[in-house]
């Protein structure tokens, strides 16, 4: 049973290192080395499930009640390809760069939108 949380306190301190300062991230987004790439795998492959809520939210915030519907399909799309990604990652060892995230798919689920953006009322 140690091992197992040991096992997990490390999976956890090297996801959130790859989350901790958004400064960081964008330099290594311009430039990702392989640590980051690392992280990141394991981080999209521990908390991709987080895609169900996240777009559940958004939509709904969007279409009020029909998105909470509109958002599980979405969130399940999004969940397999974050799973993908941290596969990609992990398998080409670091080497993946920026190929599969962009400004429309973050490196992490927290990097997304959780909201739209406000808009200006007059």
């Amino acid at each position: 049973m140690k091992k197992y949380l040991s096992v997990f306190a490390v999976m956890l301190s090297v996801m959130f290192t790859a989350a901790a300062d958004e400064a960081k991230i964008q330099a290594y987004r311009e430039n990702p080395d392989n640590i980051y790439c690392l992280s990141r795998g394991l981080g999209n492959l521990t908390t991709g499930f987080l895609e169900i809520p996240r777009c559940m939210i958004y939509d709904n915030d969007v279409m009020p009640v029909f998105g909470l519907f509109v958002g599980i399909p979405e969130g399940a799309g999004f969940t397999a390809v974050r799973a993908l990604s941290g596969v990609y990652d992990l398998v080409s060892f670091g080497y993946s760069g920026d190929t599969l995230h962009s400004n429309s798919f973050p490196d992490l689920v927290f990097n997304a939108k959780w909201h739209p953006a406000a808009t200006a009322k007059k």
